[in-house]
């Protein structure tokens, strides 16, 4: 099942780029965690068009079988064939599953069901069996690029973490998305574009199994989305409720809200964060937390990938959700705001001036140390900052990235 491909991209980096989509379009993540997706491991069998062309005399032998003629005798006649030089032929046809041998007549030939398929189809019609994976959810045939990764058997995860609790039995999966008519794109639910017929499924062929993936659930408007991130590929076709039994227990088992937002507090103060208040829920029964201040620790530091202080809202400026805290937040999201007028606020404002300007500097190829200097000098205007206050606070974040945008120089 695996196939040749570039270095995956891991499912937490590409649902970071998706949660700026949503940010920058003013929606919101109400959950996001890592979880296994079920599928469902068959075989079966398929017909499709040969790539290679069936040959003249092939295609009149099946087109005389196919007006009646059946004995070896009568097919020489009529092709005008020695008939020890055709025998062979028809053997040949018949073990290639075009023609059938009568089994009272030895020298009585039939067309066979691929044989009037293949003259249908004006190429030779092949049954083949192939391993394909639906999804456990639906029975929908997955993304050819979910055949990319490794699937983990059940039995791998007894006892060592949680087990979705929405696996249909294998008998139960609908296979009604298997009618090739229904499919538009072939080869984007790796199949070849040759096949024309699904025939069934093999007997005691069926393997559940499970993906990698991380769920991504959000609203964009009145409208709630989810969608399932893998080191390759997506699905995004599922509803909320579809999902749910792919996640842990929604909220928070093991503490009430209260004592949730108490220890995130903690956990906040802890990396250097000054708090305005005790922090709250959201409608989304989210934690938001008001920042006034914070130490230098944070920003230095990183998640995922990103400087902390990046994903924090200040002025206009949305917050990212932040993910981190595993163990606490569950999959809840953690959003930070910075309080209106402080300090942190100008400081957050222009640190993600910076990071905008060096990702737009990186989508032209252009990110060394002088043209990124140059773009962000000519900008300042946009922040209301000078460039020497800009510089300041790239400072401190100890990132030789945002440094050299402010510097012009690799290192300082």
């Amino acid at each position: 099942m695996n196939q040749t491909s570039k270095k995956p991209i891991s499912p937490r980096t590409r649902v970071r780029s998706v949660v700026d989509r949503i940010s920058a379009q003013g929606g919101s993540v109400i959950y996001q965690q890592q979880a296994l997706y079920p599928v469902l491991e068959i075989v079966v069998r398929i017909r499709e068009k040969s790539r290679e062309q069936l040959g003249d005399f092939e295609s009149h032998i099946l087109r005389f079988a196919g007006h009646g003629v059946s004995d070896q005798a009568e097919f020489a006649f009529v092709i005008g064939f020695p008939e020890e030089k055709l025998v062979p032929i028809l053997h040949e046809l018949s073990g290639r599953g075009l023609l059938s041998q009568d089994s009272m007549h030895a020298t009585k030939f039939m067309l066979s069901e691929l044989g009037k398929l293949t003259i249908a189809h004006g190429a030779e019609v092949l049954e083949t069996d192939r391993v394909i994976l639906l999804c456990g959810l639906s029975g929908r045939l997955v993304p050819r690029e979910l055949y990319l990764m490794p699937t983990i058997d059940p039995s791998q995860l007894r006892g060592s973490r949680f087990v979705p609790d929405l696996i249909r039995e294998s008998s139960e999966i609908t296979l009604s998305h298997l009618n090739l008519g229904s499919i538009p794109n072939k080869r984007a639910v790796n199949l070849p574009e040759e096949a024309i017929e699904i025939c069934g499924v093999l007997a005691q062929s069926e393997k559940p199994k499970f993906l990698e993936c991380e769920i991504l659930l959000f609203k964009l408007g009145v409208e709630t989305k989810v969608e399932l991130h893998f080191s390759h590929g997506k699905v995004d076709w599922l509803s909320a409720s579809d999902v749910l039994g792919l996640l842990e227990p929604l909220g928070y088992p093991a503490s009430s809200p209260v004592q949730v937002v108490r220890a995130l507090a903690e956990e906040l103060k802890r990396i250097g964060l000054v708090l305005d208040g005790q922090g709250e829920l959201d409608s989304n029964s989210n934690p938001v937390f008001t920042l006034s201040g914070c130490d230098d620790r944070f920003f230095e530091q990183k998640v995922a990938g990103r400087l902390y202080p990046l994903h924090v809202a200040a002025g206009s400026l949305l917050a990212r959700p932040v993910p981190g805290f595993p163990r606490i937040l569950r999959g809840r999201t953690l959003s930070l705001l910075a309080r209106r007028g402080s300090k942190l606020e100008r400081d957050v404002i222009v640190l993600r001036f910076i990071d905008q300007v060096i990702t737009e500097m990186k989508i032209k190829r252009q990110s060394n140390p002088e043209q990124l200097f140059e773009a962000l000098s000519t900008r300042t205007s946009e922040t209301g900052f000078s460039l020497e206050e800009i510089k300041k606070v790239s400072l401190r974040t100890k990132d030789e990235t945002f440094i050299a945008s402010t510097t012009g120089q690799a290192s300082v």
